[in-house]
């Protein structure tokens, strides 16, 4: 082979190696940047879990109605999360999961909700019926949420109402609403944690192998680069 055949040869070869690496380096870089930009989205999604639990137990603390706007406006804004997730096709099985969950979170939510319109209707009713105890009324509609136990404790005790009285199956159904919420809502939070977990180990997994490919491919280069140079001169 001539001299002039060799030269072109071990460029084309100089040429496609550059090409190789350079095509290793951009996808690299892309996944790179799909998996960051995940991991924004999941830790958007484990942030909001949060602030909804928090509302959640300000909720039953302090019974402010706009704890329940703002739980709301939580509930639209993970479901967008959570959507705009699916739609990268990655971890599907935790998030269909974690969406399943939320679904379940945001029913037993409005459920208590309406048990708790419907048991100060109760109260309301009674504080007509048994006015030697109106005071007590007023009371008992700012801390039911809070202790629903105690407060169950006073309706029959207090009050003396009858165990099938709708006031007391209604706290009760309260009380069951509270702990199945509660129970949902640590599902929910463990599930997201998995997620932003998962997301992590696998955004560290590409950079490493960006890394890894770099240390392997920059020597060979250099080899081959010097290699070629011997060879030409």
């Amino acid at each position: 082979m001539s001299i002039k055949k060799k030269i072109v040869w071990i460029f084309a070869a100089s040429f496609a190696l550059v090409v190789i690496f350079g095509l290793f380096t951009a996808l690299d870089l892309r996944e790179t940047q799909r998996d960051f930009a995940f991991l924004k989205i999941s830790d958007s999604i484990r942030s909001q879990v949060l602030q909804l639990r928090r509302h959640e137990k300000n909720l039953f603390l302090y019974g402010d109605d706009k704890e329940m706007s703002e739980m709301s406006r939580g509930f639209e804004t993970l479901d967008g999360l959570l959507q705009a997730a699916m739609k990268r096709r990655r971890f599907l099985d935790t998030l269909t999961e974690l969406q399943r969950k939320v679904g379940e979170y945001k029913r037993n939510f409005y459920d208590l909700l309406e048990s708790a319109a419907r048991f100060r209707k109760e109260l309301h009713e009674l504080k007509g019926r048994r006015t030697e105890y109106a005071f007590l009324i007023p009371i008992l509609e700012d801390t039911f949420l809070s202790n629903p136990v105690q407060i169950l404790k006073n309706l029959r005790i207090v009050l003396g109402l009858p165990p099938d009285h709708r006031a007391v199956i209604l706290l009760r159904r309260i009380r069951e609403q509270q702990a199945a919420l509660r129970k949902a809502g640590e599902e929910i939070i463990n599930l997201s944690r998995e997620l932003d977990r998962s997301v992590q180990a696998r955004a560290q997994k590409t950079v490493m192998t960006s890394e890894s490919v770099f240390l392997v491919v920059f020597p060979l280069s250099f080899v081959f680069g010097f290699l070629t140079i011997f060879l030409v001169v």
